[in-house]
Formats: C-alpha cells, sequence, structure tokens
C-alpha cells in the first residue's frame, strides 16, 4: 500500500485509450460490486500424456514439453492467482449534466480491500489504467493499487477535538448560529435543531435509526437554503430536486453490453443523509417507491431480467410546497400538499413554515455569503458515530408519550411516535457527547414533539 500526495484527480468520462499503462486517480460514488473471483498468474495443468504439469500464462492447446494435444487437467493448487473484486466506480454526480447518466468505469480490487467496501460508499483511488476483455467487446478499466473512502478525510486534530468538546457543552446555540449561516430567524431555529437531530441520528440496532424530516412551506421561506446546509454540513450528504422514482432507488442502465441496475440516490446515500427538494413533484410511481426504502432500510428492485436488494440507511431531509398559492395554518396539512397519507407517516417531523417570525435583516446582509466552517461538518462526523443507550431515561420517554396519547384528541399518537420519541432522544445524546442519554435530552425531545405536534 502506498499513498501519493496532490496527484490530480482524472474524470471518468475524460479517460481515453492513450491513458493505457498511467498511473490515473479517480473519485466518484460505488454503484455495484460483483462477486469475488480468482485471477490467475500462472495457470497449472497436467498432461495425460507425460504426466508433467506445467504453468502457462493461459490454457495451452498442447502440451509445451511432449507436445501431447489432448485435453489438459487444469491444477489449481499448483496454480498462481489473487482473489479479486470488481466494484463499478460511478461519476460524480456533481461533475456531470443532470440529463446525463452517470459514466461508468469497472475497477478491480484484491488483497485488504476486498469486501471492504459498500454500495453507495464515496471513494477515491488511484490505479493503472488497463483493458478488460467482456464477452463481445474490450473496455477500460482500472487495476486498483490504492483506494480509500473519500469520508475518511476528515481528519480531526487534537485541537478541534478541543473545540469538538466544547460544541457539545451547549450544542444547540452553536446550531442555531453555525448551520446554515444565511437562514437567519427565531422561527428557524427549532427546525435547524430537529436537523442536527436527524444528521446524528438515532443509535437503533434492530430497527431504523433515521430520523426523517419534512419541511412544508411557500416558496421563497428558505426551505431550500436549509437542505443545501445539511447537505454541506453531514458527513455524507446529497441534495436531489424533483426526482424520479428510479432517480431515487434503482434505474436499468446499459453497461459494457450488459444491463445493470444503477442504484439511485437513497442507495448512493447510504449511511448518510439525503435532501429531497420539492419532494412533492414527485409522480405516484416515485412514492410508492420509497416508501420501503424509507421505514425498512432496504428494497427489492426488479427489472429488465435483473433483480437486486439494495440497502438504504439514509436519512430524508425534504421540503415541498402547498399545492396552493400559499400555505395556510387555518387547513390541515393534508388539504395542501400533493402527498398520500403513507408517506407522510414515515416523517417523523413535520415542520409548518410560514415565516412569520422575527427576522434580523442586517444579521442576513452580514451572513449571506458566509459558509458553514469546516468543524460543523467534523463535529457532526464525531457524534453521528457514538451509540448511546436510554436504559436510565426510558420511563420519562414512556411517560411523555402516553402524557401525549392522553392529550391528542383527534390525532392519532401511534407507536410509530413513540420509537421517533427515542431516536431522538438518542440523537441528543450523540450532540451531547454522550454514552447515556440524560433527562436533559429526554426534554429536548420533549421540546421538539411538542413544536412539531401543536399545529396537529
Amino acid at each position: 500500500t502506498f499513498q501519493v500526495i496532490n496527484w490530480p484527480i482524472t474524470t471518468i468520462p475524460s479517460l481515453k485509450y492513450e491513458d493505457l499503462g498511467k498511473l490515473k486517480s479517480l473519485s466518484g460514488w460505488i454503484g455495484s460490486i460483483g462477486d469475488v473471483h480468482i485471477e490467475y498468474s500462472e495457470v497449472a495443468y497436467k498432461c495425460p500424456g507425460c504426466g508433467q504439469t506445467p504453468s502457462y500464462a493461459k490454457k495451452p492447446k498442447s502440451c509445451m514439453v511432449c507436445g501431447y494435444k489432448g485435453d489438459l487437467i487444469f491444477v489449481p493448487e499448483e496454480s498462481k492467482g489473487q482473489l479479486v473484486q470488481e466494484i463499478v466506480l460511478l461519476e460524480n454526480y456533481d461533475e456531470m449534466k443532470p440529463e446525463n447518466n452517470p459514466s461508468t468505469i469497472p475497477c478491480y480490487v484484491s488483497g485488504n480491500d476486498i469486501n471492504k467496501f459498500t454500495i453507495g460508499d464515496r471513494i477515491k483511488l488511484m490505479g493503472i489504467v488497463s483493458i478488460v476483455k467482456k464477452k463481445f467487446d474490450s473496455f477500460l478499466s482500472i487495476q486498483v493499487l490504492n483506494i480509500s473512502k473519500k469520508n475518511e478525510d476528515l481528519h480531526i486534530t487534537s485541537q478541534e477535538m478541543e473545540k469538538i468538546k466544547e460544541i457539545a457543552k451547549d450544542p444547540f446555540n452553536f446550531i442555531h448560529k453555525n448551520l446554515g449561516k444565511s437562514v437567519i430567524g427565531e422561527d428557524y431555529d427549532i427546525i435547524k435543531e430537529s436537523i442536527a437531530l436527524s444528521i446524528a441520528g438515532g443509535s437503533e440496532s434492530k430497527k431504523r435509526a433515521n430520523i426523517h424530516i419534512l419541511l412544508i412551506g411557500n416558496p421563497g421561506i428558505g426551505k431550500s437554503e436549509l437542505l443545501y446546509a445539511a447537505k454541506d454540513d453531514a458527513p455524507k450528504g446529497f441534495f436531489v430536486a424533483r426526482p424520479s422514482g428510479p432517480g431515487l432507488t434503482a434505474a436499468l442502465s446499459d453497461y459494457q453490453g450488459a444491463k445493470i441496475l444503477v442504484p439511485g440516490m437513497l442507495v448512493l446515500a447510504n449511511n448518510g443523509v439525503l435532501m429531497i427538494d420539492e419532494i412533492d413533484k414527485i409522480n405516484k410511481g416515485g412514492f410508492d417507491a420509497i416508501h420501503s426504502a424509507m421505514e425498512q432500510g432496504q428494497f427489492t428492485e426488479s427489472m429488465g431480467g435483473q433483480r437486486g436488494t439494495f440497502y438504504t440507511n439514509t436519512s430524508i431531509i425534504a421540503a415541498a410546497n402547498p399545492s396552493g398559492s400559499t400555505f395556510s395554518p387555518d387547513r390541515s396539512i393534508m388539504e395542501q400538499i400533493n402527498m398520500t397519507e403513507s408517506l407522510l407517516q414515515r416523517f417523523d417531523l413535520i415542520w409548518a413554515m410560514y415565516g412569520t417570525g422575527h427576522v434580523d435583516a442586517l444579521k442576513i446582509l452580514r451572513s449571506s455569503e458566509e459558509k458553514d466552517d469546516e468543524i460543523v461538518k467534523k463535529y457532526f462526523a464525531y457524534c453521528s458515530k457514538l451509540n448511546p443507550t436510554i436504559s436510565k431515561v426510558e420511563e420519562e420517554i414512556a411517560d411523555f408519550f402516553q402524557d401525549v396519547r392522553s392529550k391528542s384528541g383527534d390525532m392519532s399518537i401511534a407507536p410509530r411516535h413513540l420509537m421517533a420519541m427515542k431516536r431522538l432522544t438518542q440523537a441528543s445524546a450523540k450532540l451531547h457527547l454522550r454514552e447515556e442519554a440524560t433527562l436533559e435530552d429526554v426534554m429536548e425531545m420533549e421540546k421538539v414533539m411538542t413544536e412539531y405536534l401543536r399545529p396537529f
């Protein structure tokens, strides 16, 4: 294993035949992963004529010792080779034209890099440009020498770790000021808190740990800006607007003379956060496609003779516009949004945004060009890996659930709300860098849930 510093990145579409044999560095997303197979450098065949077992570069037509021309017997235990796995690298989505499908290239890994990655990992690699022969044609490929996940670049120094510990003493005050600096106004604070909780996530082991959030409000109220901020601050974040069903889940695509299932954004954002703008503009097929992905963390797709199971351990933060001209607080959300009730129930939190809170205009002007600090992303990268328990506050969470249920009136408070309360409490503990949730985390959950349920 080696590492080359500051080697220029080559895009997949720019690779050409003249690059054969050259060292190249690429980055992108893993679109599919093949089975592990043996790649032989020397192949041994036993000759029935003379009994000798010489080695060849490829299967011979006759024995090199005695010239025997019958069938030679393959002897794998005396052959030399290594285990190899093919991964298909997809072009970076932020480098391609929206109307195009991503360019792809097969990359072959070996040794400790086998079975090390999953579909949706963003990686960078260095390797030698080679030729791979398929059934009817030959294609460029990469023989990988060095490969790593892109998120592993988030190295945290000792000074940054001290800053992260300081943030964790009062995380929500920090988040109000630093998550989406250009989105300012006191009515955004609770939404920023919930977005931070979603990025951190819960710590479930058997059921989903993802916290899904939906923002509903008039155009121009700051929904998209919050989504962009979340995309930039999440350790692994994607942004997509008005996607199709296949664009979210999986689509059938041509790959080197064959059909393969190319994963959509929900799959690429596995173990991360996906921001979906104008989710209300998705067609019914798109809504149906993401149901299982949101709740179960996986889905199975079958099309064109191809079948695959994809994992979507993905938190969704989405935004939608009202179906009328403006969003009205006097009408129910269901009356004002083009989404099915079953899909709305997949969201842990739904925020109705009216834009009526106090806005500091001067502060907005001064902050409109500011980008979020890199420490925000590193803070989320660190705390999201924690796995706090709630054993000491289970009774308090249960009591709050029962209290809300008794006061709910016409609204059905179901076990799914209880699980959302649990995830929010765990996420608050993560933001405080705690191994065990405390009453302070329960109080944060109660504040968020109370504000969420108030319009209902």
